[in-house]
């Protein structure tokens, strides 16, 4: 979904599960980050909602990629190989072009001394992996200033009708074992884990491909309530 123009922008930042996209010129923002999966669902994420998105899988990639397309805002992983994300913010503070570019890392220990480090660094915020959709939204809220465009998320209304009734996951080829490790991640809001999950589970295991579809559908919405209630309701 593009981002949009026109009136009608909510004054304060909607449910996050409800943005379709903002309103004015499209932002890029480079993901710098060496996991895929990470770096695959934040993508997805972002050019869902009307940003364009870059990638680098390490600093070298992300410092050339920031001096040659002006980047609105970059999310930075702090350990990638080669060049690390603490000397990768470094540069682009030390460099002209991007020494006011908000950067944002992205971090499994985002642990107070991760905090004063990044800070002290040049880094504008800290998020902890596994990153939630509304803490994307929030930072970038934060650092762009956007004005949000927002519509009643239809995923809630169709979980309703296509949800199995309880005691009914056998029907889907799943086992209760499965199931839980699955609601273990969407509890954590562990997004990239949930997907990781899924995508095994939907190469010949003989899971039914109603709840394989069910549940990337919530995901496209970022819906990990809606995900955890789907899968409430398959357990006994």
């Amino acid at each position: 979904i593009a981002a949009a123009a026109g009136p009608g922008a909510p004054s304060a930042l909607p449910v996050a599960a409800h943005i379709i996209g903002y309103h004015g010129d499209p932002h890029t923002v480079l993901i710098a980050d060496d996991s895929h999966a990470s770096s695959d669902v934040l993508r997805q994420l972002l050019q869902g909602i009307g940003f364009k998105s870059l990638e680098a899988a390490n600093g070298d990639e992300a410092l050339a990629i920031a001096r040659t397309c002006s980047p609105d805002l970059i999310f930075m992983d702090l350990v990638m190989p080669g060049l690390d994300g603490r000397e990768t913010v470094r540069r682009l503070r030390d460099a002209p072009a991007t020494r006011t570019v908000p950067i944002v890392v992205l971090s499994a220990n985002a642990l107070d001394d991760t905090i004063h480090i990044s800070r002290d660094k040049g880094c504008n915020g800290v998020l902890s992996k596994p990153v939630r959709f509304d803490q994307i939204i929030e930072a970038l809220q934060a650092h762009l200033n956007l004005d949000w465009i927002s519509a009643p998320a239809p995923a809630e209304a169709a979980v309703d009708t296509a949800m199995p009734s309880t005691g009914n996951h056998a029907a889907f080829g799943l086992a209760n074992d499965e199931i839980r490790v699955l609601l273990d991640l969407a509890q954590q809001g562990d997004i990239v884990g949930v997907g990781t999950r899924v995508d095994a589970l939907s190469v010949g295991t003989g899971v039914d491909r109603e709840f394989i579809s069910a549940v990337r559908n919530l995901m496209r919405c970022y819906d990990m309530q809606g995900i955890r209630e789907y899968l409430r309701l398959l357990l006994p």
